[in-house]
């Protein structure tokens, strides 16, 4: 059983895209004073302190805000996992935030970059699969991420870094200015570099917005397994002269699609809501 105060339940299944579900319902006794619509169309059990009765959801609409109820529930889960510390920061005292990255792929020219926002409860484990959806990697290779002195990578047994699954953006004391570096593909080496632009608040007290967003973006990222830098700058002078004896070769290989130039802004911050959606970030 979960006490919930009805005007904050309103605004967490309004602002925090929380689903609420349970099997039958037990109602209250009391004046319709409240005027809460449910999140739900199902029917759910509820307890309060006023008594029981039997209603359904669609009698709950109006409920009296000034009760407490008690709600058992099947499910309430939000779109994005949110880290266990995160509720460890909250009873210390320490408000979530959002961090405004911008993060440039090393060693090309022009530049490929993109502006996303996070919530500082990520992982850095988390922002790893954000940073292969905005920049259209296909997660085939090991990674790490570099601050400073200090390593991260995925748990491996061989490996000596920390564990990006366990550190939180909100652990490394990040601020406006600074940086720190991804790294995907240790063949490769695709190198990234992140700069932290701003520290903002969530958009409401009340219901923390945790879903990354990507913002802002130019041109495209190479394709996997390119060759790093130096192989994808060889791979855009034949794309760009028709005359070069590999233009044929390597247009078969990236698709007639992949064009260096362009970039999709609308359809990568889609593609990264519904990744929110399914569970995979």
């Amino acid at each position: 059983m979960i006490a919930v105060d009805m005007q904050r339940a309103a605004k967490l299944g309004s602002e925090n895209n929380f689903h609420i579900a349970a099997d039958s319902v037990d109602g209250y006794k009391g004046k319709h004073a409240g005027g809460w619509k449910a999140t739900t169309a199902r029917n759910f059990t509820l307890t309060t302190n006023q008594g029981i009765n039997k209603c359904s959801s669609s009698r709950f609409a109006a409920v009296n805000s000034r009760l407490n109820f008690s709600v058992k529930l099947r499910t309430m889960q939000s779109r994005t996992k949110i880290p266990a510390g995160s509720f460890r920061a909250r009873r210390q005292g320490r408000k979530p935030m959002q961090l405004l990255l911008r993060i440039t792929m090393a060693a090309i020219t022009p530049p490929i970059w993109r502006l996303i926002r996070v919530s500082d409860q990520f992982t850095l484990h988390q922002l790893h699969r954000v940073l292969q959806i905005v920049f259209s990697h296909l997660d085939y290779h090991l990674y790490a991420f570099q601050l400073e002195s200090r390593h991260f990578e995925a748990p491996d047994p061989e490996s000596e870094a920390e564990d990006a699954t366990a550190t939180r953006l909100c652990d490394l004391a990040l601020s406006p200015g600074s940086q720190f570096t991804y790294i995907y593909d240790f063949g490769d080496g695709w190198e990234h570099n992140i700069a932290v632009e701003a520290v903002v608040p969530m958009p409401s007290e009340h219901g923390p917005d945790w879903s990354p967003r990507l913002l802002d973006g130019e041109r495209a990222a190479p394709p996997e397994d390119a060759g790093g830098p130096s192989g994808f700058m060889e791979m855009m002078e034949a794309l760009k002269d028709g005359n070069h004896p590999r233009h044929e070769e390597i247009r078969n290989w990236v698709g007639s699609a992949y064009d260096p130039v362009k970039f999709d802004a609308w359809a990568v911050d889609h593609a990264l809501a519904l990744a929110v959606a399914w569970g995979a970030v």
